[in-house]
């Protein structure tokens, strides 16, 4: 069995929101769509069921994403990594999951081959980083250790996905506008 995580419960602080009139940063349009929408439309290309995490921070996220029927999950909102954890934990979830941060630009599917790799990869866990080595917000991890070790550091390995950009920050969101442009040409 494979589950996605769906993290969308942050605060947005590098963002400095509001922002182009957005005041949570997975609703922020990044090339004509909204972040959030970019991880969710990967995610139904591949098939793989999802779970959105959201917190009190991100109420107008949770109605955005109910609108569109997904499956959401409020988290305690006390941290990326803590409430995926909580979330593992309280589901009792021990296989691998991929987690994904919904601030996430996609130029191309990638879904697919992050599996592919993580599967004859034989580790425990997977972070998928830009050609500087930067975690571009794509992770697979085991929900065994993160259950029952969750201050364990997993046995991972990395694999180098150029075709995705984590956006946190507004000169992110100008970088990840040209790079689109470019693609367009």
């Amino acid at each position: 069995m494979l589950l996605a995580l769906l993290m969308c419960g942050g605060r947005g602080k590098r963002m400095k929101l509001p922002f182009r009139g957005v005041k949570e940063k997975p609703l922020l349009e990044v090339c004509g769509r909204r972040l959030i929408d970019y991880s969710i439309r990967e995610l139904d290309r591949t098939g793989i069921e999802f779970v959105a995490l959201t917190s009190e921070y991100t109420p107008e996220t949770e109605r955005y994403l109910r609108g569109m029927n997904v499956n959401v999950v409020r988290a305690p909102g006390f941290g990326y990594i803590q409430d995926m954890v909580w979330f593992v934990r309280k589901e009792r979830l021990s296989f691998p999951l991929l987690v994904i941060s919904a601030d996430v630009v996609f130029f191309r599917s990638v879904l697919g081959d992050v599996m592919e790799f993580y599967v004859s990869s034989n580790s425990a866990a997977l972070s998928c980083v830009d050609g500087e080595g930067k975690n571009v917000g794509i992770n697979v991890l085991d929900g065994y250790y993160t259950m029952f070790y969750p201050n364990h550091i997993q046995p991972e390995v990395e694999m180098t996905v150029n075709e995705v950009m984590n956006v946190n920050t507004r000169e992110d969101v100008r970088l990840a506008e040209i790079r689109f442009a470019g693609l367009r040409v």
